[in-house]
């Protein structure tokens, strides 16, 4: 991740976002050319530059399954289709969900960037603010 393109930022933040902190499901369902400790490396620097992010991509959770309104035990059930289109970049085939299309093409879902929304950035700065004006007045 050293000098990452940006789509490996955004790929990163979304994984966040469906696995958590779960770093081994990140490392083998998007990065399977990383390391995990490369993974591992990569949580504690964002960490360090952009908390507000990654707090919103973890507070902020998405269920692969649940995006499209599919259920796990319809899934799972003997009425499951053999492939299954779960949008978002993400396919079932053989009852084992996986990545859909090429994660090296830069127009793949998991490559954009992941939705923020704007009451999220006013509550954030607000934050810093607040705790910049504390600062401030205790110095």
């Amino acid at each position: 991740f050293h000098r990452a393109f940006t789509v490996q930022v955004h790929r990163f933040y979304w994984g966040l976002r469906y696995f958590g902190t779960d770093l081994q499901m990140i490392h083998q369902m998007l990065f399977a050319n990383r390391t995990r400790a490369e993974v591992r490396r990569k949580l504690k620097v964002e960490q360090r530059r952009r908390p507000w992010l990654v707090e919103h991509a973890l507070t902020n959770r998405q269920e692969i399954l649940a995006e499209e309104g599919l259920n796990v035990d319809d899934v799972r059930g003997d009425a499951a289709p053999e492939q299954a289109s779960l949008g978002t970049g993400w396919s079932l085939e053989g009852g084992v969900v996986g990545v859909s299309g090429d994660l090296s093409d830069r127009a793949h879902p998991l490559n954009r960037r992941p939705p923020i929304t704007y009451e999220y950035v006013r509550e954030s700065l607000e934050r810093a603010k607040n705790r910049l004006e504390k600062s401030q007045e205790s110095a």
